[in-house]
């Protein structure tokens, strides 16, 4: 394996800085309502034009759309600060309607177009704070698809481990842990590939000792630490539940 090929910088790093913690400071919108949803739940069904602009309060929402052969693929990850459903704010009907499903539990707030109009004009904030909100989202899914244009499932595969652990991870003495449900398969619809092809790019990281499993959890190794690529890591203590 050509280990230069990890060392391009990604696309995907561009968002790094931003992603840390709460990438911005949700407005407090008064009188709106938040509601607490399971996760694995249906925010909203693919193909259906939202009437409300959804904000991701705390948790992780998946945004997803179903291939033509019925294979599913994750464009996105909404986290706290993070909006879906902007379409409303517009009368052409778009041709991409992902699903949002939450990941884990998910406190969301739900504004209509009205109300949204009605926190902008009190609090001049908000318009700002939406306009970073959306330009992330933008800038997200065009390092998603110069990612998925210019480079190979493996790194891929990588990148977007590396990406989720810099916004959503932990560190710990031997690297950045993932501490997300990622299943095989949406790990596959993360990377836009076979569930069979990401198998065989994690094998290939962790003979590289780039990424390790951890129980259920996925450690993103430090160059420092790929000594020993066969010794799998203690099982790291398990922090708060992401926000």
């Amino acid at each position: 394996m050509d280990r230069r090929s990890f060392a391009i910088p990604l696309p995907l790093d561009a968002t790094r800085s931003d992603d840390r913690g709460s990438p911005d400071r949700l407005p407090a919108f008064p009188g709106a309502g938040r509601r607490r949803v399971r996760a694995r739940s249906v925010l909203l069904p693919e193909g259906c034009h939202p009437r409300s602009i959804l904000v991701v309060v705390t948790g992780v929402t998946a945004l997803g759309l179903t291939g033509v052969e019925g294979r599913p693929s994750i464009i996105g990850l909404l986290g706290p600060g993070d909006v879906h459903g902007e379409t409303c704010l517009h009368l052409e009907s778009p041709t991409v309607l992902p699903e949002a499903r939450t990941l884990t539990p998910c406190t969301v707030i739900d504004l209509s177009p009205h109300e949204l109009h009605g926190h902008m004009a009190r609090d001049p904030t908000v318009s700002g704070w939406l306009a970073r909100s959306l330009t992330r989202k933008v800038g997200h899914l065009q390092a998603r698809l110069a990612a998925t244009l210019a480079f190979g499932v493996r790194q891929r595969t990588f990148a977007v481990l590396r990406v989720l652990a810099e916004r959503w991870g932990y560190r710990s003495e031997r690297g950045t842990v993932l501490d997300l449900p990622l299943s095989q398969e949406l790990l596959a619809a993360l990377v836009g590939t076979s569930r069979e092809s990401v198998n065989r790019a994690l094998r290939e990281l962790r003979a590289a000792g780039m990424v390790l499993r951890s129980g259920r959890r996925y450690v993103i190794r430090d160059p420092s630490a790929r000594t020993d690529p066969t010794t799998e890591p203690p099982e790291p203590p398990r922090p708060p539940a992401p926000a």
